[in-house]
């Protein structure tokens, strides 16, 4: 048993917050992507990186767990409350800008490529709302 992390992206416009996966067509949703929407693997130099969550205090994190973020997307809230979308702790959120932002070398590689390539894109991606308007929202269960 370990631990998995449960993510999902929100934007702004014009001061509210949206929840990318209900703004996704009907042909496009399935249970999988609401449950994990960028489909992170199980791997816990991120899950440090992100909110130093199971790790051994060699990598500096984005930040520590923050919690749910106060103005979250009303949809992403009902999600999670009714299915608990975001897993059961360590809640917390990233924005694009400090995703761009990290020094990614201090990971040491441990990361992996296919996480960090998610991240990456969706922090080149997030210029196109700026930066500070797009976040990924998480949280893990074990």
């Amino acid at each position: 048993m370990g631990t998995d992390i449960h993510c999902q992206v929100e934007y702004r416009i014009d001061g509210k917050w949206h929840w990318l996966y209900a703004e996704l067509p009907e042909f496009i949703r399935t249970e999988v992507a609401q449950v994990n929407a960028m489909k992170l693997d199980r791997n816990y130099y991120l899950f440090e990186v992100l909110a130093d969550v199971r790790g051994a205090g060699e990598i500096v994190p984005i930040s520590k767990p923050r919690g749910l973020p106060e103005d979250i997307s009303p949809e992403l809230k009902v999600a999670h409350k009714n299915n608990w979308l975001l897993g059961d702790h360590s809640y917390s959120w990233v924005t694009g800008r400090e995703l761009a932002d990290y020094d990614w070398d201090t990971t040491k590689g441990g990361v992996g490529f296919h996480d960090w390539w998610k991240l990456s894109h969706l922090a080149m991606v997030s210029h196109r709302f700026t930066s500070e308007n797009v976040r990924i929202v998480f949280g893990f269960d074990s």
